[in-house]
């Protein structure tokens, strides 16, 4: 699909949306109804009866909800499209005016339902999002060391369009706002355009160019949820099977991802609810990250997550805050992979490269909520065990052992909200003794200290076969590919403080900035991979911002603006070989039906 071709499917897709809005229910309409629950809700005591469910079946503890003043504004940082178009919005389906009569489109909209005993219920959302992307990282000119000759132009574009259809179909048990059964099917599509200084930054074929572009398709979602107890038992169980997400903490600090899997979720009335998740993962396409569910990506994820609501553990009853306890097991068997570019990623060109089976085992605790009328807090702390038989830059088999912490405390002032957060991710001291103390996720993508508007995190930075860190991560993992290579526990780890600032004018209107220092917690994997005497750890500082606006009261149209420079220091001169300032923007504009 061309440019034009680009413009003229969003354009389209936004008159749509405009028209839909014409539809809505009038301002004297009635109340929406309570939305039905499933398995994991655990209310007090059951709603009274409902004709019609107000909004889809309650979001399953697989995708738990944020505090809704935990987080400063920034686009959310996930290379799962369909999520980060359908997150947009969490609007209902809109309630009919009493005494309407349904049509068609009343019913594929979820406001009405299908079966004549009211029970089943049927919405069909469309997405479209285009995103334009210009910054500068250090790029390779294909000379190899270390120096300002080896990397050369780093000015960057990217321009993305997304498009996905999402279909969700629920039965209510008969009478009542309690679903029986969910299923959902996300279907996307994506364009991308990328267009770098330097040729072999996109393929390792120099006749490629410094220009490229890729479509794909994808299935983001496909899965079916069942009931298992009665709505009003007191322990409640559910099951779901397919392509599903899961975002396994409040922020995404370990994993984050849309993938095919088995999931059992309980609640109780005591307000302990828990998750029990395996996943066979499936490879992501390399350019547009869309899901390629025939392609095994030989790893196995499961995930076991205890959650209490208004509880902070040796201190008793809090009302506002939520504590979670979990385990994650991580066993990747990948052997010899090429990516879809042609860069070999597993094992990676350098060190030892040969491959081995990275097995990891994360216990963690995570809280998030208020701890009084203007003070918020989230917080996370992992320990990760576990063994690399191949560790590429120490040369052998290594012993995993690391850590990390993050801390984010806010408060609310009217329609302000100022934060500090701090977190820190361990960093191997030895790269070649025989242990792996540098912390890696499985997949991560957390909302943290500006997320998706922070340079550091959005931006992927490459180094000789490999990179320093990947898109949408934090942590400077030396692995040359989140998706699809191995983690890498022999790396710098991380060491972060920042303060920010959000302004929410209204509904419509987010704005927020924020400052951040960034250091290397140690730099002895990073002068044995590039053969250096010595190097400084500190990253650097950056400053960022970003803005968001939704012209509509349905929030069918979202337009985010952002933009970030990043003050290089010793480490990054080091490495690099320049200091000049680092700067990208951004904007994106999704639309819905």
């Amino acid at each position: 699909m061309t440019p034009p071709n680009l413009v003229l499917a969003v354009l389209a897709l936004a008159a749509a949306s405009l028209a839909a809005q014409t539809t809505e229910t009038p301002a004297s309409a009635p109340a929406p109804q309570a939305a039905p629950e499933s398995a994991q809700s655990a209310p007090e005591s059951a709603p009274a009866p409902q004709s019609a469910p107000q909004e889809l079946p309650a979001a399953s503890a697989a995708e738990p909800s944020v505090h809704a003043q935990s987080l400063v504004f920034a686009p959310a940082p996930t290379g799962d499209p369909v999520r980060r178009m359908r997150d947009a919005w969490s609007q209902p389906p809109p309630s009919l005016p009493l005494g309407a009569q349904a049509s068609t489109w009343d019913k594929l909209r979820g406001s009405a339902p299908w079966s004549d005993d009211g029970d089943l219920y049927f919405r069909v959302q469309a997405f479209a999002r285009a995103e334009l992307d210009e910054f500068s990282v250090p790029t390779s000119s294909g000379t190899p060391g270390p120096s300002a000759k080896f990397f050369g132009s780093d000015g960057q574009s990217r321009a993305r369009l997304d498009a996905a259809i999402v279909a969700d179909a629920w039965q209510l048990e008969h009478g009542t706002p309690w679903s029986i059964w969910r299923a959902r099917v996300a279907l996307a599509a994506a364009r991308q355009l990328d267009e770098v200084g330097e040729p072999g930054v996109l393929s390792p074929d120099l006749l490629e160019g410094e220009d490229r572009g890729e479509g794909a398709f994808g299935l983001e979602e496909a899965w079916f949820e069942h009931v298992l107890t009665p709505h009003d038992a007191q322990t409640r169980w559910s099951a779901r099977v397919g392509v599903q997400p899961l975002r396994s903490d409040f922020r995404g600090f370990v994993y984050d991802d849309s993938n095919l899997g088995l999931l059992v979720d309980g609640a109780n009335d005591a307000r302990w609810s828990w998750t029990l998740a395996l996943f066979d993962r499936r490879d992501r396409d390399t350019e547009t990250g869309l899901l390629e569910v025939d392609n095994s990506r030989e790893q196995l994820v499961a995930v076991a997550r205890v959650h209490r609501d208004d509880w902070i553990p040796f201190v008793g009853e809090r009302v506002g805050y939520a504590t979670e306890f979990s385990l994650h097991w991580s066993a990747d068997s990948r052997d010899e992979h090429v990516d879809e570019d042609g860069f070999p990623v597993a094992p990676p060109p350098f060190g030892a490269a040969q491959s081995g089976d990275v097995d990891s085992i994360y216990l963690g605790w995570a809280g998030e909520g208020q701890l009084d009328e203007h003070w918020d807090i989230s917080h996370a702390v992992y320990q990760v065990y576990g063994s690399d038989e191949a560790n590429p830059i120490a040369a052998r088999e290594v012993d995993i052992d690391a850590r990390l912490a993050a801390l984010e405390l806010g408060t609310t002032r009217g329609p302000f909200r100022f934060a500090l957060s701090a977190l820190h991710a361990s960093g191997d001291s030895d790269a070649n003794d025989k242990k792996g103390g540098g912390f890696d996720a499985i997949l991560d993508a957390p909302r943290f200290a500006g997320a998706g508007s922070s340079f550091w995190a959005r931006h992927a930075w490459k180094l000789v076969g490999t990179k320093l860190k990947s898109e949408w991560s934090p942590l400077p993992d030396l692995s040359p590919s989140q998706n699809e290579g191995h983690q890498g526990f022999v790396n710098p780890g991380l060491d972060l403080l920042g303060a920010s600032a959000a302004w929410n004018a209204d509904e419509s209107l987010r704005a927020s900035a924020g400052l951040s220092w960034l250091s290397f917690d140690q730099t002895d994997s990073l002068e044995t991979l590039l053969q250096l005497d010595s190097m400084d750890r500190e990253i650097g500082w950056e400053l960022w911002a970003g803005a968001e606006w939704r012209p509509t009261q349905q929030w069918n149209a979202r337009l985010e603006l952002g933009a970030s420079v990043l003050l290089p220091g010793g480490g990054i001169e080091r490495v690099f070989g320049d200091d000049e300032p680092l700067w990208g923007v951004f904007a994106a504009l999704t639309l819905g039906i």
